[in-house]
């Protein structure tokens, strides 16, 4: 898997097919590790990008509030394209070029749903939340990928996960049940 070589690795043409007792290579997962992590980042960041926009830009929240014909149709459009575009990326999931550009319009219609819900009266938390997102999933992505070239093993990490997931329900089932007028709902976007 020289820098010259430039198959995907997940194409049905790339490799033959392999029995179930085939352990791929490492340097097979590191390109599909590297190819998920890539996809995942790119998603937050439209996310990110298109409900700022949306919360942030006053000509949308404008049209939006209007009520127009035009405003609801696009409306409906925009909650009901995932919905949509759910059908034919079950059915072509395996045809390559296709499924990613399914999923860059999945991303996008998604990211768009997103932004209406930014233009709650709250909206900005939306954004904090998905903005937070975006933060610890490039960071995890980028100490994930140093320390695995240096060997480091994650197993130890899993009862921290689990306690700091404990941590966090369970502070939101107590913000949710007395909420204290004096933190800023911040908090309960980390959620």
């Amino acid at each position: 898997m020289g820098k010259g070589d430039h198959r995907d690795l997940e194409s049905v043409s790339a490799f033959p097919p392999a029995g179930a007792y085939m352990i791929e290579s490492p340097q097979l997962q590191w390109a599909f590790i590297r190819k998920v992590y890539a996809l995942v980042a790119m998603q937050l960041l439209a996310t990110v990008a298109v409900a700022a926009a949306v919360y942030f830009v006053p000509a949308i929240r404008r049209f939006f509030a209007a009520r127009t014909p035009a405003a609801v149709a696009a409306f409906v459009a925009i909650i009901v394209a995932p919905i949509i575009l759910l059908l034919p990326m079950v059915f072509l999931r395996k045809r390559h070029p296709i499924n990613l550009v399914l999923l860059a319009l999945f991303t996008v219609s998604m990211s768009l749903a997103v932004g209406l819900g930014c233009l709650s009266r709250k909206g900005i938390i939306i954004v904090e939340a998905a903005s937070l997102t975006l933060v610890v999933v490039v960071g995890l992505t980028l100490y994930t990928f140093w320390a695995a070239r240096r060997g480091h093993d994650f197993s130890f990490l899993g009862p921290f996960l689990a306690a700091a997931c404990l941590i966090l329900m369970l502070y939101w089932l107590a913000q949710v049940g007395q909420p204290d007028p004096d933190r800023p709902p911040l908090l309960l976007a980390f959620l």
